[in-house]
């Protein structure tokens, strides 16, 4: 996953967000913050960053959530310790989730 470029306030005259792609392969996010809600921003900042990765379905949908943990100061959550002795199925593999899991939006 790559972290786009962000800048405020977007050159487009009336858009909260925009999206440009420099030649160069950069993403370029540009984020309106005055008078505007900090909640509104952090979306605009969490879909830019989902814009500039083309995430789209369950990926998107843990990024948001790894996202939003973060910026809410929670912690990730982890999986139980099983007891000494207690016998536990192998879990699903999370392999692709591990680096949305500390995902950290500025």
């Amino acid at each position: 996953m790559s972290v786009p470029v962000f800048r405020s306030p977007p050159g487009l005259p009336g858009v909260d967000r925009s999206l440009r792609r420099a030649a160069s392969g950069a993403v370029i996010v540009a984020v309106r913050l005055g008078d505007r809600p900090v909640a509104s921003v952090h979306a605009d900042v969490i879909d830019g960053v989902l814009a500039a990765n083309g995430l789209c379905g369950t990926e998107a949908d843990r990024f948001r959530r790894a996202a939003w943990r973060a910026l809410d100061g929670a912690p990730a959550p982890r999986p139980r310790v099983p007891s000494r002795g207690e016998e536990v199925a192998d879990p699903p593999s999370t392999a692709d989730d591990d680096h949305l899991d500390d995902a950290r939006v500025a």
